[in-house]
């Protein structure tokens, strides 16, 4: 991340994992994106104030394809990916 205000960057991640759907929460404190490839891939959330990183848990959240903040950023949608069968 770099702040446009003071020219500071932050690094996020930097585990060379894919990253894609990067999406600010409305108020933008948290910055949500899909980490991984295919079946394997994890929604992952960052706390711009925190610094904290906190991957989406348990084996079931595995594999989402699409999400969305909700209005008030406090909470987000999911569609996981149920594979092929």
């Amino acid at each position: 991340l770099l702040s446009l205000a003071s020219g500071a960057r932050t690094v996020v991640t930097a585990d060379g994992e894919p990253k894609t759907a990067l999406r600010w929460s409305p108020a933008g404190t948290h910055l949500a994106y899909l980490a991984g490839s295919e079946e394997q891939r994890r929604l992952v959330v960052y706390t711009l104030a925190s610094g904290l990183r906190r991957e989406l848990p348990g084996q079931a959240t595995t594999g989402v394809s699409h999400y969305a903040w909700s209005p008030d950023g406090s909470t987000l949608a999911i569609d996981l990916w149920q594979g092929t069968a």
